[in-house]
């Protein structure tokens, strides 16, 4: 529990917005919780998974609480597929939620730096092509914290 602790301290220090209330499970649950979890490499882990599990864990919450929906990870990758996006698009999702469609439209520019460079050999190119689309043409805007 001390070692959870301290990389919650981080997440506090790093974003205190997101990490305001503390942690309120038992040494015992967060135990439960950690051994489940470490199984898992989240890495390695498609955005649909990903994107799913939120909206499976946190969906009835949103649901009961704020009248939220989510729109099916179908819809959202068949439009983003449909959309001309590029490294040079702005993309900006006005109500973004988990952000799925800011995900799939990174997920589509990381796929189009394939094009131009490899992954491996051309690593750092690779990775600039797809990371400053994200860090300065990914935009998302959500009404609850």
């Amino acid at each position: 529990m001390v070692r959870i602790k301290k990389i919650y301290a981080i997440g506090e220090n790093d974003a205190p917005e997101v990490f305001k209330d503390g942690i309120s499970l038992s040494a015992q649950e967060t135990l439960t919780i950690v051994k489940y979890f470490q199984r898992i490499n989240l890495n390695k882990t498609d955005l649909d998974s990903k994107g799913k599990a939120f909206e499976t864990f946190m969906g009835s919450y949103f649901r009961g609480d704020f009248g939220q929906y989510f729109t099916p990870r179908p819809i959202v990758k068949f439009i983003v597929e449909s959309l001309p996006i590029t490294h040079k698009s702005r993309v900006l999702d006005t109500s973004c939620g988990s952000g799925g469609f800011l995900l799939y439209a990174l997920d589509k520019v990381r796929e189009q730096a394939n094009e131009f460079y490899h992954p491996v050999k051309e690593e750092k190119d690779h990775y600039t092509y797809w990371h400053d689309f994200a860090e300065k043409n990914l935009f998302g805007i959500e009404i609850n914290d």
